[in-house]
């Protein structure tokens, strides 16, 4: 492999981290998590019989141990999306709170 070769190598690496990091931007790719998280969970999970589930229990104590025990007595891939979900949502919402901090800082100075 000469110098140019080995040049151009790198430079179209270079070139394709940079314009992944433009634009595969952070926050889309969190979005696209929670996203296909969402519509796995709605292919994999029957959401009328989960309401109509929750909806019987009256307590929140109850409804707290319905949610348990349905997530530890089903299948492994529906845990692994619903906590997928879960860590992307609180992972925007985490981002969300931090941004809005930081402008209210900038406007107060």
């Amino acid at each position: 492999m000469n110098n140019q070769t080995l040049k151009n190598d790198v430079m179209f690496r270079v070139k394709t981290v940079h314009s992944m990091r433009k634009y595969i931007h952070p926050f889309r790719l969190k979005v696209f998590t929670l996203v296909v998280s969402v519509v796995a969970m709605a292919f994999l999970v029957s959401v009328p019989n989960v309401l109509q589930n929750m909806l019987s229990t009256v307590s929140l104590d109850k409804m707290v141990k319905y949610f348990f025990f349905a997530f530890f007595q089903t299948n492994l891939i529906i845990q692994l999306v619903t906590l997928a979900s879960i860590f992307s949502a609180l992972w925007i919402i985490k981002d969300a709170i931090s941004s809005f901090r930081s402008v209210f800082q900038l406007s107060t100075n």
